[in-house]
């Protein structure tokens, strides 16, 4: 049984258990890093997740809390920012033929890339300086 008529005209799902068994896998049989994104969910985590914007993750990387500064700005409703949202995230799908609650699913489903270039600089331990020329003085010291 996956749907429950709730009776006020659409079916409850119960939720996918398939995303803990990754974890799961990943956690306990895994070895290379690892990281699992899912939007936040309506109900509380079984396993806890590391939460930044709004979006859970699971992963053996050591992430912190990443300062974005425009993150969600855009996001306060789908149906009134055309393809603001889009634009942002880097993605066009005008030029597939899907509906529009479909495209808004994918659009709000999307890993803002700043926070996904954040994460995948902490899987690298490298990260951008934090202002350009800011050791140069100590840099050209130091190679003569």
């Amino acid at each position: 049984m996956e749907n429950i008529h709730w009776g006020q005209g659409y079916d409850l799902r119960y939720p996918d258990m398939a995303l803990y068994q990754e974890i799961l896998l990943l956690q306990h049989r895994f070895e290379g890093l690892y990281c699992i994104e899912n939007v936040i969910s309506y109900y509380k985590p079984l396993i806890p997740p590391k939460e930044i914007d709004s979006h859970y993750y699971w992963t053996n990387i050591d992430v912190r809390n990443p300062q974005i500064k425009n993150s969600r700005k855009i996001n306060t409703g789908f149906r009134n920012f055309g393809n603001e949202r889009e634009e942002m995230i880097g993605i066009d799908l005008t030029k597939y033929n899907i509906t529009k609650s479909l495209r808004e699913k994918i659009v709000n489903n999307c890993v803002e890339p700043e926070i996904g270039a954040y994460i995948l600089n902490c899987a690298r331990n490298s990260f951008p300086p934090i202002q350009d020329g800011l050791f140069a003085e100590n840099d050209s010291k130091n190679s003569a």
